[in-house]
This record gives structure tokens, C-alpha cells and sequence, in this order.
């Protein structure tokens, strides 16, 4: 798959509001277009990305150049800031049977949760780790960042905590069955109540008001390892932001079950983390192609904080948030 993403053309949406591949969209209403109604998924210089920052709703791996220095952000770590371009028969999939680039758009910041996931030392710390990504310690700026903005705009924070214990290897004894009993007893030990690696990396913002949850399998939505799902529907939530890691494993296993949940789910680009490049974009890529949305942190902000009436200054609601 990521040979033929990587070969792939990239979507331009043109002044007529069809697609290269002729895909139809509403340019009044779709967040991919600019005030004029003009498409903004183009090529062009980072002067040109910067610009259609701030004019638009397009998420950042839409809106970064395709050619040209990279914003710093994109610099720091490539695997992390999400997709660079958009294979345009995905995007024309998309258009074509939402009538929008971006269906969860909309945000409602009252009835929109954080589900951030294992972001434990067992996947951030390289001492004390277990199954370690290493880009994941570089998502937490945003991973606090969306933090702030939800419970800014009156949302939950939930954080997710793989976790062993005996009466989990019982139901599910297919995993085991996968490892070897060296990589059996390294899991167990990992992600066992109280040992140093089942804890949350110490650099998240956890709040007192956040909500700590534990899930005994990959995905945090499936019924009856996670008490996720019962959590959200009690405090009226019907939207989700994924973040975490790995994105290709436990956050896309979250998504994915979210959205069958009839959860209105978002999986946030710079705010997942996987091993490289090629399994990070992919996951995105087929999330995005059928399941939910894709946004990226600047993008989700402005979307909870920044609609009619709100503050101008959407960063300084966050950072006082923190």
C-alpha cells in the first residue's frame, strides 16, 4: 500500500468545485475551500502553506507544500505530522460520499472527548519501555495541546491505559499464541498494575477533572474490555479525537471501533505516533478512506475554539487552559 500511496497524485480542487478525478463539493460549505471559494489543496512554496493556514479549516497535511523547506513542525519529525499529500482517488472517495472533504468538521466542543492512548512508559520511555516508538515522546506537546482545548470548550479528556492482568490472558489467548513465552512474560510484566512501565508518560498534562481508563485489548472500544464506551455515553459525548500510539495498532483499532460504536470519530495526525513513516500514513489513509475523519491539531483547535463568537486569539484560550 505504501508504494502505491507514495506514486499516487495528489488532489487539487479547482475553482469549478470538481475534483481532478470530477468529484463534486459544496465550496460554500466544505472546509477545504478558502473564503473566495476558491480550492486550497494546491502546490506552492511554504510562504503559500503559511498563508492557507490561516484562511482555511484544511488540515496541515493537506496544506503543507508538497515541494519547498518545511515548516519546523514538519522538520521535527516527519513520521508524526501526518500525511503530505492526499492520493486524489481517496480524496474524490471521500467527497463523493460525504459531499465534504471533512464530515466531523463540525465540532461540538460540549459533546467532544480526548481519547488519548497508551501513552505509557512502556511505549515513550526507552529505559523502562517495553514496546517503545520513539516518536510517540514527540506527539505530547500536542497530545497537551488538544488536552487544553477540550476542556477549554467544556469536552472530557480520557486517558487510556493498556493494562494485564490473569484475568485477561484467559479470553484472549490468541495473542499469546503470537508470542513467544519470552515476549509473553516481558507483556505481562510491562503492563501490569503498579509496575513503572504500565504508567503514563510524565510529561501529559493530567488533570485532576480527566478521566483515567484502563482496556484490556488493543482497541478501547471494544464491548466488554474497556469501559470507554459506557463512560463517554454517560457524560453525553458523541465525538472522539484519537491520539496516542501506536496509530497503526491500538489508536486505528480504537478509531475504527469508535466509529461501529456510532461515535463521531476523529483521528488527529500529529497527535498519533507509530514505529515509521509508511505504517503511520497508511493507517491514516485507510481510516480516513471509509471510517471517519483526519484532522491535525491546529485544525481541531480552531474547529472547538474557534467558531462564531469565540475569542480571536484561540492559542491564548489554550494556553491558559493548561
Amino acid at each position: 500500500m505504501g508504494a502505491a500511496v507514495s506514486g499516487a497524485t495528489t488532489s487539487r480542487v479547482t475553482t469549478s468545485g470538481v475534483t481532478k478525478s470530477g468529484a463534486t463539493v459544496d465550496r460554500a460549505s466544505d472546509p477545504g475551500y478558502d473564503r473566495a471559494g476558491r480550492g486550497v489543496v494546491r502546490r506552492g512554496g511554504a510562504a503559500q502553506a503559511r498563508r492557507c493556514r490561516h484562511r482555511t479549516g484544511l488540515p496541515g497535511y493537506l496544506r503543507r507544500p508538497l515541494s519547498g523547506r518545511l515548516s519546523q513542525p514538519a522538520r521535527r519529525n516527519k513520521a508524526i505530522r501526518g500525511l503530505e499529500d492526499i492520493p486524489d482517488h481517496i480524496t474524490a472517495r471521500v467527497v463523493a460520499r460525504c459531499g465534504t472533504a471533512h464530515p466531523f468538521a463540525a465540532l461540538d466542543p460540549r459533546r467532544t472527548a480526548l481519547v488519548a492512548v497508551d501513552l505509557q512508559n512502556a511505549f515513550l520511555d526507552a529505559a523502562a519501555g517495553y514496546a517503545v516508538c520513539a516518536t510517540a515522546r514527540d506527539i505530547v506537546p500536542d497530545v497537551n495541546r488538544l488536552a487544553a482545548a477540550v476542556r477549554a470548550g467544556g469536552g472530557g479528556v480520557f486517558w487510556i491505559m493498556d493494562t494485564f492482568d490473569a484475568h485477561a490472558a484467559v479470553p484472549w489467548s490468541a495473542l499469546d499464541a503470537m508470542l513467544t513465552p519470552a515476549a509473553r512474560a516481558r507483556r505481562e510484566a510491562a503492563m501490569a498494575e503498579g509496575s513503572r512501565s504500565h504508567q503514563l508518560w510524565p510529561g501529559l498534562d493530567v488533570r485532576p477533572e480527566d478521566e483515567i481508563v484502563r482496556k484490556f485489548r488493543f482497541s478501547a472500544f471494544l464491548p466488554g474490555a474497556c469501559e470507554l464506551p459506557d463512560r463517554l455515553r454517560a457524560r453525553g459525548f458523541d465525538t472522539v479525537l484519537i491520539a496516542g500510539t501506536a496509530t497503526n495498532v491500538c489508536c486505528e483499532s480504537s478509531a475504527r471501533d469508535a466509529m461501529m460504536a456510532n461515535f463521531r470519530t476523529v483521528m488527529v495526525s500529529d497527535a498519533n505516533a507509530a514505529l515509521t513513516v509508511a505504517e503511520h500514513r497508511a493507517s491514516l489513509l485507510a481510516f480516513y478512506a471509509m471510517f471517519g475523519d483526519v484532522m491535525d491539531t491546529d485544525f481541531v483547535v480552531q474547529r472547538l475554539l474557534g467558531g462564531a463568537g469565540a475569542p480571536a486569539d484561540v492559542d491564548a484560550v489554550v494556553d491558559r487552559a493548561r
